[in-house]
């Protein structure tokens, strides 16, 4: 938690390059979330709409979808979005369950 709260206080226009290509199974893991109750991401986030629909747009190119902005990442990843430690350790249990 601690970690990405540094993460999210780098500038706007970061640019993050994971290791793996997670993304798809994130933005699946995201809109489960628009569903439950304690769930920083609602089921009205246009950005999330706006982010599958460029996602899908790339794959369908064949193209990675890293590096990441960091500018979006704040508007759609529930990990960045965590108001709270708790809330963070509830969604991390989540998706380790996925």
């Amino acid at each position: 938690y601690q970690s990405l709260q540094r993460v999210k206080n780098l500038p706007s226009e970061t640019l993050i390059y994971c290791t793996h290509e997670y993304t798809e199974t994130n933005l699946i893991f995201c809109k489960m979330l628009t569903n439950l109750d304690n769930s920083p991401i609602t089921g009205d986030n246009e950005d999330l709409e706006l982010y599958e629909n460029q996602l899908r747009s790339r794959r369908e190119m064949a193209l990675p979808s890293v590096p990441l902005k960091l500018s979006i990442e704040r508007k759609v990843n529930p990990f960045l979005l965590a108001h709270s430690l708790s809330q963070f350790t509830y969604l991390r249990e989540l998706r380790n369950k996925q």
